[in-house]
């Protein structure tokens, strides 16, 4: 099967954070804290994605919520669903993103969800991804139970989706779509391993492995930098730089997000933290849920169940 042309032609209150170095050298200029939200009416939310300056998205008690300049509303989730995920933000303020029970592909903005039609066949469309000029990554099911259709969605206004079609035996998943509009994914090699890849034109490209590993699973991805895992027992998170180079993480962090600088947030022996490009790791707290890291840094999630952000001041 040929690909599509398109891609052939390409607790309430201050939190304030416990530093922990990731090298001898590595030092700060700042300290993270956190500032909660806005939560009338939620008893249970999370800042998932900073969608622009001042408009920050999130989800609780079943609703979309969003804070516009601190200001909280919240919106049902269309056709009955329950839970909301987001994976991102375009450069327009587009947040990519899956409604479940039914499932949808979404994108949100300006706070109005708008869902993604699936090609003729298929259902339950899920975005794994968004790049800065709004292609949306992810992949339906159908017709038949195990059958997965991997799409890009590049028409802001339609939704209509490109489908890719070449080697879909080997993708084994997919996280996300890089902004040079490389899909980002795990691949299923001829000698029966599985390696982090990207995918463009056609034709898959294996990411280096650290030392020793012999398979790469990848996690997430924002404009050229991927995180993932590495080895096989125990597994490592990675990071991949805009080089292709891979990185170890300290053993123990487990890598949940990545922005477009390389600050990488995820979780320290369990506890959120982050890691800033010079390898220093900084724990935010216990008690607290990770959604994302924004492309300014800011840190989004929750603590005790009120949403939450974190910035480093």
């Amino acid at each position: 099967m040929r690909a599509h042309a398109w891609m052939t032609a390409l607790t309430a209150g201050a939190l304030v954070s416990t530093m922990i170095c990731g090298s001898a050298e590595a030092a700060t200029d700042c300290a993270w804290s956190g500032t909660p939200l806005p939560h009338d009416g939620v008893t249970a939310g999370t800042a998932q994605v900073l969608a622009a300056p001042g408009d920050i998205l999130g989800f609780g008690d079943g609703r979309l919520l969003r804070w516009h300049n601190g200001t909280l509303t919240s919106t049902v989730l269309p056709d009955g669903a329950t839970q909301l995920r987001l994976r991102g933000a375009d450069g327009a303020g587009r947040v990519a993103g899956t409604i479940n029970s039914p499932q949808h592909a979404i994108t949100v903005r300006d706070g109005k969800i708008t869902e993604y039609p699936v090609p003729t066949g298929a259902s339950n469309g899920e975005a794994r991804g968004v790049n800065q000029r709004g292609d949306v990554a992810g992949f339906a099911t159908g017709p038949g139970p195990q059958q997965r259709r991997y799409l890009i969605w590049t028409d802001s206004t339609t939704g209509n989706p490109t489908e890719v079609l070449v080697h879909a035996d080997q993708f084994r998943t997919l996280s996300g779509i890089a902004d040079d509009r490389r899909l980002v994914l795990d691949w299923a090699t001829t000698d029966g391993h599985t390696r982090a890849a990207t995918f463009l034109g056609g034709t898959a490209t294996l990411l280096a492995l650290p030392e020793g590993a012999t398979d790469s699973w990848t996690t997430a991805v924002a404009g050229s930098w991927i995180i993932g895992k590495a080895g096989t027992q125990p597994q490592r998170s990675v990071v991949w730089d805009p080089t292709g180079a891979p990185r170890l993480l300290p053993a123990g962090f487990d890598a949940v997000s990545v922005n477009r600088s390389g600050v990488i947030a995820g979780y320290l022996d369990g506890q959120a933290a982050v890691q800033t490009p010079d390898g220093t790791v900084h724990q935010l707290g216990s008690g607290t849920e990770l959604g994302s890291v924004a492309d300014d840094g800011t840190v989004l999630g929750a603590a005790g169940g009120v949403p939450t952000t974190w910035t480093c001041r």
